[in-house]
């Protein structure tokens, strides 16, 4: 009877790995590239495929998902199911890394967790485009696998897995030192008011005191080599790991509204919306934690990440996948206790399988809806397409191929920078100049002109071709000389 549980158990894992597998490359390339991918294939991505050096932006973090990001490109060249290849891979391999804390979350706990993130709406839509942030969310889970596995089986091997894993975190995102600060005050939690915890310390400052303080030093070692390795482009531009470090607290520095400001509720008016099972068992989490070392862990790690993030005035949808993430493991976790402790109800426990499925159902629904049936659009619509692309850029690339079919025409961008129009024109021959420029110093020497703004437009002097909204409220026009 045990085997035919397993075997169901395992059976339940591979279509879960099919289902995220599906709902990660299924038209994957669909999708039209956004502002924010267009700038990150020009100014990295491309720049890695052909050879050229990168530069350090803070706005853009860290290197090693450029890196990672790139790699497909030499196998598939520099189309959209290549760009977006890798972000899809790792957030598939994300779902398959959950399976490794069965021991830890329970089969059930485990096998929930990994359901609703394989057709989590926020999940999928941010393992579909360009970003660094289905790589920080990989990178988080596997060091928190290596650390747990180190303090189980006390090998050094994993110590060292753990801070190399750390670094490639830092070198993706420096938001991961909100993940350090997490993990240090939970050991100062732990050490004050916690008998287990303390116990746990101690034994490890003794052996690392008496036996191993070598791993330490190797350990701090290895992620300074990694962290060095990746930021100064291989050992090739030193200037970038020193500027990265220079700018280090940039991300932090956004008490100024940049925009992208938001109320103190954000992130929790989304989730109640979209994220409905990470909310209820965060909820649940309340009244249901048994007191282990993982899961109170889980728990300060979750309540810890919703308050910093929500009191940081800086919110984007890009950062859901980062506070969303402890709150799906300690989701799992929690479901996982209610129904250990219903096993003799089984009028209650039926009632509550009824509610999972209705979860998964709702789930399912706004995943389809917001990452197939409406992946552009306002954000009323699709609240995870933050400045990302509208219906237009269907029409635009459509258009591109009338407007301009002769790939010898000189284009000349001018205005804000255009990405991702260097993408879908760089097989022409184009230019681009900064928003002060005047359009009769290049009349002569170029047949279409891509504007953003107004001043630049004469019905008298050019052809109006075309006009687009390329993300909400950031509209092109596309013009050509009268002959």
């Amino acid at each position: 009877m045990k085997e035919k549980k397993s075997n169901i158990f395992y059976i339940l894992i591979i279509i879960i790995i099919f289902l995220s597998a599906f709902a990660r490359f299924y038209y994957v390339d669909k999708r039209p590239l956004y502002f924010d991918e267009g700038t990150h294939w020009y100014t990295f991505i491309n720049k890695i495929y052909m050879g050229e050096k990168i530069q350090y932006y803070p706005d853009f973090h860290g290197f090693t998902s450029w890196y990672l990001s790139a790699i497909p490109l030499f196998f598939l060249g520099s189309t959209v199911f290549a760009i977006r290849f890798m972000v899809a891979l790792i957030g598939l391999l994300t779902i398959i890394l959950i399976f490794l804390l069965k021991d830890k979350l329970g089969k059930f706990g485990i096998f929930l967790t990994a359901l609703f993130m394989s057709i989590s709406p926020t999940f999928v839509f941010y393992s579909r485009q360009v970003s660094q942030y289905p790589y920080i969310i990989f990178f988080t889970l596997l060091s928190l696998i290596f650390i747990i596995l180190y303090l189980e089986r006390n090998k050094s091997f994993y110590l060292y897995l753990f801070s190399a894993t750390l670094a490639f975190l830092i070198s993706t995102h420096e938001i991961a030192t909100i993940y350090i600060a997490i993990l240090l005050s939970f050991i100062f939690f732990i050490y004050y008011f916690n008998p287990d915890g303390r116990k746990l310390i101690l034994k490890q400052i003794k052996k690392h005191k008496e036996e191993n303080f070598k791993t330490l030093i190797f350990s701090l070692i290895l992620f300074l080599l990694i962290l060095i390795l990746i930021m100064s482009s291989f050992f090739t531009n030193f200037k970038t790991f020193g500027e990265f470090l220079k700018q280090f607290s940039f991300q932090f520095d956004k008490s100024y509204d940049t925009g992208h400001n938001k109320n103190m509720f954000y992130y929790i008016k989304t989730f109640l919306i979209l994220e409905i099972f990470a909310f209820l068992g965060t909820f649940l989490s309340l009244f249901f934690l048994k007191r282990n070392i993982l899961s109170l862990f889980l728990f300060f790690w979750t309540f810890f990440s919703l308050i910093i993030f929500s009191i940081i005035p800086y919110k984007v949808p890009w950062m859901f996948m980062i506070v969303l993430l402890p709150m799906y493991l300690l989701s799992g976790l929690i479901f996982g206790n209610i129904i250990e402790k219903l096993k003799d109800k089984k009028i209650i426990k039926a009632i509550f399988y009824l509610i999972l499925t209705g979860l998964f159902i709702l789930t399912s629904y706004n995943s389809v809806k917001l990452n197939f049936i409406y992946p552009t659009g306002d954000l009323k619509t699709n609240p995870l397409n933050y400045a990302g692309p509208t219906d237009d850029n269907y029409r635009l690339i459509n258009d591109l191929k009338i407007l301009i079919p002769n790939k010898s025409a000189k284009i000349l961008f001018v205005g804000d920078k255009l990405w991702p129009l260097q993408y879908y024109l760089r097989d022409y021959k184009n230019s681009f100049v900064e928003e002060n420029a005047s359009l009769e110093e290049y009349y002569q020497n170029y047949d279409i002109f891509i504007i953003t703004k107004n001043k630049y437009y004469d019905n008298k002097t050019f052809y109006k071709l075309g006009e687009y909204e390329l993300r909400q409220n950031y509209y092109i026009k596309i013009l050509a000389k009268i002959s």
